[in-house]
């Protein structure tokens, strides 16, 4: 056992320590605790979509998933888009290698299932001489998932416009 000043330092360190992801997920009220277990199946099912389908086909599904009449919002949407919101955030700081594309997915279809609106958007913008993209949700007029403090730098690729066209199924 250190003495002096690193034993003070070491009693800190542990007092500072984080609990496991598993007490921090059992202290959330029980409604979370479900909304993040759909969270990291859509997380996971986001990853394969992204992987092996194309968007036309992830699109339509999204769509079609919005259409059902059972799942219509009844109350007020912003706190089912916050708590959502919160659990697509915490599903994907477990898995590995979640990208802005794989969140935005997600949350699509988790918010269509509570009856909300989403909507996708994603972007692109040049930073030196490479080209970034980046994913984002909009619920209720708010950045929902994949908010960036720099996101008005994007520039928003017309998904909606080539859907009312016919070349984008959303």
């Amino acid at each position: 056992m250190p003495r002096g000043a690193d034993a003070a330092t070491a009693r800190v360190g542990a007092a500072r320590r984080r609990p496991p992801a598993i007490v921090r997920l059992l202290r959330l009220r029980p409604r979370d605790v479900a909304l993040t277990l759909v969270a990291v199946i859509l997380v996971l099912l986001a990853h394969l979509t992204v992987r092996f389908v194309s968007f036309a086909r992830w699109s339509r599904w999204l769509t079609r998933l919005g259409r059902r009449p059972h799942l219509r919002a009844r109350s007020s949407s912003a706190p089912r888009a916050r708590a959502s919101a919160a659990a697509i955030a915490r599903a994907s700081r477990r898995i590995p290698r979640t990208r802005c594309l794989v969140e935005a997915i997600a949350a699509m279809a988790l918010f269509r299932l509570l009856g909300l609106d989403p909507q996708l958007h994603i972007g692109a913008r040049r930073s030196g001489g490479a080209m970034e993209a980046h994913a984002w949700v909009v619920c209720d007029g708010v950045v929902r998932v994949g908010w960036l403090p720099d996101l008005h730098t994007f520039a928003p690729f017309p998904l909606e416009r080539l859907a009312r066209a016919g070349r984008l199924p959303l």
